[in-house]
């Protein structure tokens, strides 16, 4: 959405680069921040037609510490831009976390799916938790401190069954000019495309056994930009990647079972959203 949606030719415009907003929002120094409105004159707020934006996908937290600070981010956001209007987008949690493998592997984690989902290692270091996403906790946050009539939730199904009605939600809530600005969504176009599970495993163990980073320190080789660094194509059959994505569902499914129904009934509470069609585990 930040390279397609949310640009000019759609009525967007960013109130601060991606990476400078990420600093000053998600990663400032420790309590150098003591006037607000100091922070606020970074963003630029005053675009004319167009709506101002930030965009930024660990708002809610960094998954590989299970989100510890996404509160924190919360409440400088409402500093920052207590006028702000929020839109929160979630995901079915097995695909979800899916996805949250594959990028917590890209940036340098060695662990595997079943250690990174039930780290019983020893140590007082924040670590990915279940509850990350537990989604209701985030939407009643946001709506306590923004109001509810400010906060939009929708599902990333949507976006994938209607991408029409996917963004005309997102424009009607931002007070697009539809007529001016008419909703477009090209399903075709895809960022973040997804890595095999044969690709990852070498990069994982590329990770552990190779790189000398701060998430494993015990490689030999320092990475300037792990991103880029341990990343092979191994060619292979179509059965063995099916068998490797059947094989990590199943775990998923098993380790996950029983901890999303209850946070789920209670999101579909708080936004009317029938997630039950989009395969969101539910209480029988």
């Amino acid at each position: 959405m930040q390279r397609h949606l949310f640009i000019a030719r759609n009525g967007y415009g960013k109130a601060l680069a991606t990476k400078p907003a990420h600093f000053a929002l998600i990663y400032p120094d420790s309590f150098c921040i003591s006037d607000w409105s100091e922070a606020r004159s970074m963003f630029d707020f005053d675009l004319g037609d167009k709506v101002p934006v930030i965009s930024l996908e660990v708002l809610v937290g960094n998954p590989l510490t299970g989100g510890e600070n996404g509160e924190g981010n919360l409440h400088r956001l409402s500093r920052v831009a207590p006028e702000a209007r929020i839109l929160l987008v979630i995901r079915e949690q097995q695909a979800m976390l899916r996805s949250i493998y594959k990028t917590l592997v890209n940036f340098g984690s060695p662990l595997s799916i079943q250690t990174l989902l039930d780290n019983d290692l020893t140590g007082t270091v924040p670590a990915f938790s279940l509850s990350y996403l537990y989604y209701d906790r985030i939407i009643a946050a946001y709506r306590h401190v923004f109001g509810e009539d400010s906060v939009l939730v929708l599902p990333m199904e949507l976006l994938q069954e209607n991408p029409d009605a996917f963004v005309q939600s997102i424009n009607t809530f931002s007070g697009i000019d539809s007529e001016r600005y008419p909703p477009h969504a090209n399903p075709n176009v895809r960022e973040n495309v997804n890595r095999s599970l044969l690709d990852l495993e070498v990069k994982r163990l590329y990770n552990r056994f190779i790189a000398r980073t701060r998430l494993s320190p015990g490689g030999f080789y320092k990475p300037t930009m792990i991103g880029n660094s341990g990343n092979l194509h191994i060619p292979a059959p179509a059965a063995v990647h099916r068998a490797m994505e059947r094989r990590f569902a199943d775990k998923v499914a098993a380790m996950t079972a029983g901890h999303y129904e209850q946070s789920n009934a209670a999101t579909r509470e708080l936004t009317g959203l029938d997630l039950a069609r989009w395969g969101y585990a539910l209480p029988a």
